[in-house]
């Protein structure tokens, strides 16, 4: 089941706004990020491989600069979330999430799979705070090589 799919059918409210949230990404709907997103939100990526020990990394702060990101994203990539588990937390505004995505890198022709989790922070059904992390070496492979 993807993510369009599962958002759905998802009743816990922080785990609904993650579904919805990579249900975008499928559908490249990127104005629904609007709807979905704090305005004073964050979305982070803690363990990207361009981050070295010790220095800052990828952040995105307010909800405009997420939607200008992945208005890009839209463009550039297609992507289709699957085998996405939902974890809701002890305390309601938390959800973790796991997943794998396949991607389309379409300037290039390219797909490549990757693992990503997830921790979010969702207020009044709103994210708040969505911290993002994948595989890295993965990552940094298709990168360099394009495989």
């Amino acid at each position: 089941m993807n993510a369009t799919e599962l958002a759905k059918i998802t009743t816990d409210p922080a785990c609904k706004a993650v579904v919805e949230f990579l249900s975008v990404l499928e559908t490249k709907q990127v104005d629904n990020l609007l709807t979905i997103w704090a305005e004073d939100c964050l979305f982070e990526l803690p363990f990207s491989h361009k981050g070295i020990p010790g220095l800052e990394y990828p952040k995105f702060r307010g909800r405009q600069r997420i939607y200008q990101l992945f208005q890009k994203v839209a463009v550039d990539k297609n992507i289709e979330c699957k085998d996405i588990e939902l974890f809701p937390m002890q305390d309601p505004q938390y959800a973790y999430v796991e997943f794998f995505c396949d991607i389309e890198q379409l300037d290039l022709g390219i797909k490549y799979t990757n693992r990503y989790c997830g921790l979010a922070h969702v207020i009044e059904g709103k994210i708040v705070l969505f911290r993002e992390f994948f595989h890295a070496l993965i990552r940094q492979n298709f990168e360099a090589t394009g495989f």
